[in-house]
């Protein structure tokens, strides 16, 4: 692998986020542009025209490349290991989706990009011809079972806590890198396709349209040089103890295995599968990587960008964690409780209290409004376009108290992570007691059928009383070893 040097690197950050600027204000053109359409005021145009169809289009377009170049521009700049791979793999999404809107997944699929190609096929025939070659490869190295797998935890974390850290922790920013080059060998021909047509029928109000800047919008930042050393030190902390907790995972499975043992069976869930703690590291460590990506950014879409993808982390962490409304079954919560059944009640932490602020905190609009789903797909929601909704988002919903929510919600989750060693410690102490009495009592049967040996046998009652003395002696270090 080629290691660019800082000044490649830095100049790539500098290009991406002028990119990233210049398709936030194309968005706003083409607000103007729709605007101007819904309202009849654009002579010859309404919502059903092509025109309107390619709107869209170009602006689902420009939203995927600035999201692109500004998750792009944050890992390229970032030191963390486990830091940048819970960053690129935001770009597998953002890839995935996009190919999904723009050409789908399923033969024979019919999208507004796919119309808008075969419709103008003898006007721009080379460029459409290219398009379509490097779409089709993108589709055979990319459009991979595995690579859906991969979408789906980066957006929604896994039920399984061992599951989404295996899959981003095998990126490599060489193998995204050749995953986004080749998704922007399509799309951005698309997008500078689509450009041409719209200036070619809209002629001078396109231009027009393009002249406004958008209005100036800022969140207000805590930029505090202690503030941020601590979130350095937490990623770091966070990062460190996800790669401990996913080797001893994967270690005690590969044990399991050679033993012949079932790593889902009730006793070893909670370590496993069912680990509500390593689950919540992950969220504290998306929470930690977005906030401070947000804490640096300089223009607006940065800094709104990343409080969405904060938003959503916490969504779907949340989701993930206890559930929404009625639907808590399968949750980490509802399943850390099944493991540990026997012996939740006797844990020292009050488990109502716990799971009453678990309710509160998942009943807070800023945790469960679902439209932070914007930011995970491309094209029409409940018929608005995306990425318009995408900029009303950023303008009405970023300022709300979200540092005093943040904090609740982090509060909240470090609350819960001492339940786990804590229930983990009860557990002990019950399988301790439950391997004893198994102990003792399959001695008692011995000793049963030795003393009967020995009454029907007098002459063997020192042999059998130097037996039973081993066989205890031998129970009691089995006990040790148990335990």
């Amino acid at each position: 692998m080629t290691v660019a040097s800082e000044e490649t690197r830095t100049a790539l950050i500098d290009n991406m986020s002028e990119t990233a600027k210049m398709m936030y204000h194309e968005i706003y053109r083409d607000i103007r542009l729709a605007d101007g359409i819904d309202k009849n005021a654009t002579k010859g145009f309404d919502q059903d025209s092509e025109v309107y169809e390619v709107l869209k289009l170009n602006s689902n377009l420009a939203l995927m490349l600035m999201e692109l170049c500004v998750i792009l521009s944050e890992e390229m700049s970032r030191q963390n290991v486990v830091e940048r791979r819970f960053l690129l793999r935001r770009c597998v999404m953002i890839c995935h989706e996009g190919y999904k809107y723009l050409f789908g997944f399923k033969e024979n699929a019919t999208t507004t990009a796919i119309r808008f190609l075969d419709a103008h096929s003898a006007d721009y025939q080379e460029w459409i011809n290219c398009i379509n070659e490097v779409h089709k490869k993108y589709l055979q190295d990319f459009g991979t079972e595995e690579m859906k797998q991969l979408r789906d935890v980066a957006k929604h974390y896994s039920t399984d806590s061992m599951e989404f850290f295996n899959r981003v922790k095998n990126l490599d920013e060489e193998a995204v890198a050749k995953m986004i080059a080749s998704f922007m060998a399509f799309a951005q021909p698309l997008y500078h396709l689509t450009l041409l047509y719209l200036k070619n029928e809209l002629g001078i109000t396109f231009l027009l349209a393009g002249v406004e800047r958008p209005p100036f919008h800022s969140i207000p930042q805590f930029k505090d040089l202690y503030l941020s050393r601590v979130v350095d030190q937490s990623i770091e902390k966070f990062g460190d103890l996800i790669l401990k907790m996913d080797k001893i995972g994967n270690q005690g499975i590969m044990v399991l295995r050679r033993l012949g043992a079932n790593s889902v069976k009730k006793e070893l869930r909670p370590y496993l599968d069912d680990n509500l703690a390593t689950h919540i590291f992950y969220v504290d460590m998306d929470i930690l990587c977005a906030y401070k990506a947000f804490s640096q950014a300089v223009d607006f879409h940065e800094q709104a960008i990343n409080l969405a993808y904060l938003r959503l982390s916490i969504h779907e962490g949340i989701k993930k964690l206890y559930g929404f409304g009625d639907k808590h079954e399968g949750s980490y919560w509802f399943r850390l409780k099944e493991d540990f059944s026997d012996v939740i009640v006797s844990c020292s932490l009050d488990i109502e209290e716990i799971e009453q602020k678990l309710d509160t905190l998942s009943k807070m609009d800023y945790v469960r409004d679902e439209e932070v789903a914007l930011f995970t797909h491309y094209g029409d929601d409940k018929h608005k376009n995306i990425p318009f909704e995408v900029i009303k988002y950023f303008e009405d919903k970023t300022n709300d108290l979200f540092i005093e929510n943040l904090t609740i919600v982090i509060n909240t989750l470090t609350s819960i992570l001492p339940v786990v060693p804590s229930l983990m410690e009860q557990e002990n102490v019950f399988l301790k007691a439950k391997n004893d009495q198994m102990i003792d009592d399959s001695f008692g049967k011995i000793e049963g059928l030795l003393n009967l040996a020995k009454a029907k046998n007098p002459q063997l009652e020192k042999s059998i009383d130097e037996l039973l003395k081993f066989i205890k002696n031998k129970n009691e270090e089995l006990k040790k070893l148990l335990n």
